[in-house]
């Protein structure tokens, strides 16, 4: 029901949505490593809600450098290794991807600090959001001294164990809230 005088609802055309097929985010897309690979392999895992509770049905991609700091493309990259993968948030809001620990990698701002990199699709989500997270203890990065100070834990991975006998480090993703992840513009 649509109130007098209240802004219309978001069409389609506006938002990101409405929503998003399982098909988009085969689980075979969250594996980043292959056999072979260089560095060691973890779990990347995280919850995403909002003040409403469990986000379930967001798609989240992934991109990070490898194990040495090599992009995609750089001479001396992995070739064992995807750079990028797909998840989506399952009814309590958690994701999983197998991917390594990234190396510091060269950026024109400055060497980057291992980080890793993630837009988030999703219903009623107005355009996507982009947001990086970094291993525990990471205090010097020029993405991460972008963010006011008070905020950048919030973008600090813990570890949370370990899952299938590999390290877990685990990302907390809020929507909106008083707990908000910082996002960037990208």
């Amino acid at each position: 029901m649509i109130r007098r005088n209240a802004p219309p609802p978001p069409t389609a055309m506006q938002t990101v949505g409405p929503f998003f097929p399982a098909i988009l985010a085969e689980p075979a897309l969250a594996t980043l490593t292959r056999d072979g690979h260089a560095g060691e392999a973890i779990w990347l895992t995280g919850d995403i809600a909002d003040e409403a509770g469990p986000y379930r049905n967001a798609i989240l991609e992934m991109s990070q450098a490898d194990a040495k700091g090599r992009l995609a493309g750089e001479r001396g990259a992995d070739k064992h290794f995807a750079f990028w993968g797909r998840a989506a948030s399952d009814g309590a809001g958690q994701f999983a991807f197998r991917t390594v620990l990234p190396g510091a990698s060269a950026d024109p701002a400055g060497t980057r600090a291992p980080c890793f990199e993630l837009l988030i699709f999703g219903a009623g989500i107005m355009r996507r959001l982009a947001t990086c997270f970094f291993p525990p203890g990471t205090t010097q990065d020029p993405v991460l001294a972008c963010v006011p100070r008070a905020l950048r834990p919030r973008l600090l991975l813990r570890d949370a164990g370990k899952r299938a006998g590999l390290r877990r480090l685990h990302a907390t993703i809020r929507l909106r809230g008083p707990d908000e992840t910082p996002f960037f513009r990208d």
